[in-house]
């Protein structure tokens, strides 16, 4: 998590999910009967990260209550040992989660937020994946 270009904290991750849609396409072509042309679209992508609970994940949910942007980004191996980085440059956390939860007793207790995703000005994206060989 990064405030800037400072590193805010690091967590422990569960569950992270996307959801991207094409809003632009449904409102072009309403009432049109056949092919239509597009030209410039433009995507809608949000999302929900789910964190364990830790001095660092609530450093991350004073984020998400502060309604402060904020970035994500982390790195995979694949099985041939390549480098996957995935980078959300601009993400503001909304919606009613940030509240830690804990399911019966001796459960984990997590935090739940949902984010939206913004195209950063300087790179004009929201969304940057990049892989390097190993």
């Amino acid at each position: 998590m990064e405030n800037g270009s400072a590193v805010s904290a690091s967590a422990y991750v569960k569950e992270l999910r996307f959801s991207l849609s094409c809003p632009k396409r449904s409102i072009m072509d309403a009432g049109t009967l056949g092919a239509v042309d597009q030209g410039l679209s433009t995507f809608a992508l949000s999302g929900q990260i789910v964190l364990y609970n830790s001095a660092t994940s609530r450093a991350i949910a004073a984020r998400h209550y502060s309604g402060a942007l904020s970035s994500l980004e982390w790195q995979m191996l694949d099985f041939a040992g390549n480098r996957e980085h995935y980078w959300l440059p601009g993400i503001y956390f909304n919606g009613q989660g940030g509240a830690p939860s804990s399911g019966p007793r001796d459960q984990d207790v997590m935090i739940t937020m949902p984010f939206t995703c913004i195209a950063d000005s300087t790179i004009s994206s929201m969304f940057q994946y990049s892989k390097i060989a190993a």
